[in-house]
């Protein structure tokens, strides 16, 4: 993979290529389930910034902050095991 190609904390948070530095690290990445969750991942955090929450809407507001909830426990459980 080239350094054009690698994904940034900042873009993909804690799934990042720059999140993987040791031996055991690379063997994840380098495995198909990763790169599915990854995907998933910029998928959802794309969503997420784009997301335009009224915050006069209860309903906007609570999914809204269930989606970062569940988004936030995909990147920990996935990255940490």
């Amino acid at each position: 993979m080239n350094a054009n190609n690698k994904s940034k904390f900042n873009d993909v948070g804690f799934l990042s290529d720059e999140s993987s530095t040791n031996h055991v690290a690379l063997e994840v990445i380098n495995s198909d389930y990763f790169k599915i969750c990854k995907n998933l991942n910029m998928l959802a955090r794309t969503t997420l910034d784009k997301a335009i929450v009224h915050p006069d809407d209860r309903k906007e507001v609570y999914i809204t902050l269930y989606f970062q909830k569940m988004l936030s426990h995909h990147q920990n459980s996935d990255y940490y095991g």
